[in-house]
């Protein structure tokens, strides 16, 4: 009976990363450890969970880090990077513009696909499973991140930098003065702020 199931999830900033990225912590559980699991394939699916919504931000997959000689008999840790684009932080500060103190929720959606072996009348069989140890195809976890924490990763990388939501059309002004005048949007912006003075 296939065993394999997802444990806890740790979720932190991977400060070390040459971009903002998010270091996830899996706990891979073989729930039937005398049926070893002998190689596998773990994919998911990030959401930012927030005012009631589930929003995707992004995908990955890693295999899981096991072999013929090396099998899963109980559980291993996964440790995934997750980078974050700049869109993508610039769309998660417009959602928790007003969420100042509370975590950033992730729900990961996971598959998987992998290989086991069990032993039957003495001989050894391989089979391939889709399945967790509940049956299902699809298994569903949440991860937080203290805000806090988010900030501090933003901080560290983008120190001179913040990002402002303006409409189209005031975005094709902008941008028909850059091509105009030869300037940086940043500039263009500044020299209309000081002309107001």
């Amino acid at each position: 009976m296939p065993g394999l199931d997802i444990g806890s999830i740790i979720v932190e900033p991977d400060y070390e990363a040459l971009i903002p990225t998010l270091r996830f912590k899996i706990q891979v559980i073989n729930r039937s450890p005398n049926e070893p699991i002998t190689h596998g394939l773990l994919s998911c699916n990030v959401y930012l969970s927030t005012k009631g919504k589930d929003i995707w931000i992004g995908k990955f997959a890693t295999v899981l880090p096991v072999a013929d000689d090396r099998p899963l008999p109980q559980m291993c840790e996964v440790v995934e990077r997750f980078t974050l684009a700049v869109d993508v932080n610039n769309a998660i500060s417009e959602y928790l513009k007003v969420l100042e103190g509370e975590d950033l929720t992730f729900k990961l959606f996971f598959e998987v696909a992998y290989q086991y072996e069990y032993y039957s009348g003495g001989v050894r069989y391989s089979r391939f499973s889709t399945t967790f140890s509940n049956g299902s195809t699809t298994l569903a976890k949440v991860a937080t991140l203290p805000i806090d924490k988010w900030k501090r990763l933003l901080s560290t990388y983008y120190r001179n930098l913040t990002w402002i939501a303006i409409s189209k059309e005031t975005y094709l002004l902008l941008k028909e003065r850059v091509e105009k005048e030869g300037l940086t949007l940043d500039e263009i912006i500044r020299r209309a702020l000081i002309e107001r003075r």
